[in-house]
């Protein structure tokens, strides 16, 4: 790309310090791809309002100030917001310093019908518009329309991301096991967003368990719906066969999909799922939907199987068909660790994200 001068890329987003979620994983690959695209550090300017989902007005207005410095200096490519909700405060910005922009979109949050005209028209308004994948650009267009143009830039881990260390195999071996096959799911569990796929895990698992009696869950991640899920699999009779291991740091939780068999996440609201490429990685057939972005990441299989959301007796049916046969498992494994490795890398991540900047300047 070309030269950006004296001048850093401008780059917005919720927190400076992600929390392990989507967005701010998002929020890193484009600070790697920006740093990459125009060759210096891109300006963070972050909300950081603290744990609270309320931003208090004094936090809006720092950080209102701080995008409108930021773009005092004619940065060389739109600024960008690493979310919707984040993106609203450009049209704070003092009209005689605001520069066009681009905004990153990521799933269900932007596919609502009930999204509300605000947030549309910081979607329309934008003169870059991002998505985590095709299935969420094409989501977003068929349910809304008119918005423009939206760049699928589907994900890719990072590429500094290094694998688990002696300590953290110890460790994941602690948690699943090898007595008996597993499956394992990441990601949060939570009261509002009850998309996921572990309701329907946690039915499956005891016609999992006529067959494989001794078959465990692994449930990574924390949630406020944690407690309730706990007491589903009690009600099931499958406590014994469920480990919730609440969250893990990178290295622990890429070790324990090491030492599983399968990853699941039958989700109905994934954007993308970064979770399918850490499982990708490690070797493992993923098991997604047919109603979210898992279409655009899982090949049928080929890399896994794709299952009709909500559907847990079909779940547990792809689930014991890899359980029983091994060679299967590692055809697949394979199969999505070459797709990981050449599809979603983070070359491509970050050569969409350049074209879509410079068809703005």
């Amino acid at each position: 790309m070309t030269s950006s001068g004296g001048h850093r890329p401008v780059l917005a987003v919720v927190r400076s310090k992600p929390s392990g979620d989507g967005v701010g994983y998002v929020g890193l690959l484009l600070q790697y791809a920006l740093r990459d695209l125009y060759g210096k550090e891109p300006r963070l300017v972050a909300l950081d309002a603290g744990a609270s989902a309320t931003v208090s007005l004094s936090d809006g207005l720092r950080f209102i100030a701080r995008l409108t410095a930021a773009q005092l200096t004619r940065p060389p490519a739109p600024p960008i917001f690493n979310h919707i909700g984040i993106a609203r405060a450009q049209r704070r910005v003092p009209r005689v310093f605001r520069r066009p922009y681009a905004v990153f979109l990521h799933g269900i949050e932007v596919w609502d019908p009930a999204l509300d005209a605000e947030r549309l028209n910081v979607i329309r308004d934008a003169a870059v518009r991002l998505s985590n994948s095709f299935y969420s650009a094409h989501r977003v267009t068929a349910v809304h329309g008119g918005l423009g143009r939206i760049v699928p830039c589907p994900l890719a881990l990072l590429p500094d991301a290094i694998g688990p260390s002696d300590a953290d195999r110890v460790a994941a071996r602690a948690i699943v096991g090898k007595a008996a096959p597993s499956v394992a799911i990441i990601g949060r569990m939570s009261l509002a967003e009850r998309y996921k796929g572990h309701d329907e895990l946690l039915e499956a698992w005891p016609l999992v368990r006529r067959r494989y009696a001794g078959a465990q869950l692994i449930v990574v991640g924390r949630g406020d719906d944690l407690e309730r899920l706990r007491q589903k699999a009690a009600e099931l009779g499958v406590s014994d066969a469920v480990t919730f291991t609440g969250f893990l740091e990178d290295g622990i939780m890429r070790a324990v999909l090491a030492e599983c068999d399968v990853y699941a996440m039958p989700s109905r609201g994934e954007g993308f799922g970064l979770a399918y490429l850490e499982a990708m990685r490690a070797g493992l057939p993923c098991i997604g939907s047919r109603s979210d972005a898992a279409v655009d990441v899982i090949e049928h299989e080929q890399t896994g199987m794709l299952v009709a959301a909500e559907d847990s007796s079909a779940l547990a049916s792809v689930i014991l068909r890899l359980f029983d046969d091994k060679n299967l498992r590692s055809r697949m494994g394979k199969a999505g660790q070459q797709r990981e490795r050449e599809v979603f890398t983070f070359a491509n991540f970050r050569d969409r994200v350049g074209a879509a900047l410079s068809g703005a300047n």
